[in-house]
C-alpha cells in the first residue's frame, strides 16, 4: 500500500514539474470559453423554461 502511494505521489509530482503556465495562453482559452459558455447557458435556459411551460399546459394543448 505504502508503496502504491509513493509511486503515486511520484507521478504527480513529475506531472507538475511538467506543467507550464502561460497567462497569454490562458486568456485566448478563456476567450474561446467565452462564447461557448454563452451558447450553453442560452440553450439550457431555453430548454428549461419550454420544459417548465410544458409542465404548467394540459396535456392535450401539446404540440410537437
Amino acid at each position: 500500500m505504502l508503496d502504491t502511494i509513493s509511486d503515486v505521489v511520484h507521478g504527480l509530482q513529475n506531472y507538475l514539474k511538467e506543467i507550464e503556465f502561460n497567462p497569454k495562453r490562458l486568456d485566448e482559452v478563456e476567450e474561446r470559453l467565452g462564447p461557448i459558455h454563452s451558447t450553453h447557458t442560452q440553450i439550457w435556459r431555453a430548454n428549461f423554461c419550454g420544459a417548465f411551460l410544458m409542465a404548467l399546459m394540459p396535456v392535450n394543448s401539446w404540440k410537437p
